[in-house]
């Protein structure tokens, strides 16, 4: 079964540009392919992935593309879920979710970790339903082909312990986004360096 996005309308070209872009994020080795197709209804895009694109891959880019219009999404494995970003992180890493069966549930984006939640943010919706069998747009986008480890189905749960948490105090949240920044850029730093002594 195929997965979904939606995205609040705007230039078909420019979803794609966005897409290619993620996917070449990931520069690791080996590569696969993924064919899209998109659709353009009224007032918003339909994107669609085949059923075996890795979770990791489905949900950065309900991530990703909402830099550009409001996004929303629908990984459908043996649990169908429907994600929105989290309003309540302003690192914007994580989704929350609702499952067909009223599961919901909260998805660290790096680590794609599942789990659930109590609070009730989010209502389940069906994948939207397309004008015409043929897309408006398909191509492909080129990827890492990532680890089978990496709950690739979304059939693992981890205790919410497991994601980082975020305060009311928008100080406080801006304060551990750019300490989570600080730290990558040090390993980026540590790992450019060791590579010009080589």
């Amino acid at each position: 079964m195929s997965h979904y996005i939606k995205v609040k309308s705007c230039d078909l070209e420019l979803i794609k540009e966005q897409i290619v872009e993620h996917g070449a994020l990931s520069t690791g080795e080996p590569r696969t392919k993924i064919p899209v197709e998109i659709w353009n209804e009224v007032g918003f895009s339909v994107i669609k992935v085949p059923e075996a694109t890795h979770a990791y891959e489905v949900a950065n880019l309900i991530c990703w593309l909402s830099d550009i219009a409001e996004s929303s999404g629908w990984y459908q494995g043996v649990v169908k879920y429907y994600f929105e970003m989290d309003p309540d992180n302003p690192c914007g890493d994580t989704l929350i979710g609702v499952s067909q069966n009223n599961k919901y549930v909260s998805l660290y984006l790096p680590e794609i970790i599942l789990s659930e939640i109590s609070a009730k943010k989010i209502e389940y919706s069906y994948p939207p339903q397309v004008s015409n069998n043929e897309a408006d747009l398909t191509f492909e986008f080129d990827c890492e082909d990532l680890l089978e480890d990496m709950n690739p189905r979304l059939e693992h749960f981890s205790p919410l312990a497991d994601i980082p948490t975020f305060s009311s105090d928008p100080v406080s949240n801006a304060k551990g986004c750019l300490g989570g920044l600080v730290v990558l850029l040090g390993v980026a730093c540590f790992a450019t360096e060791i590579i010009s002594n080589l």
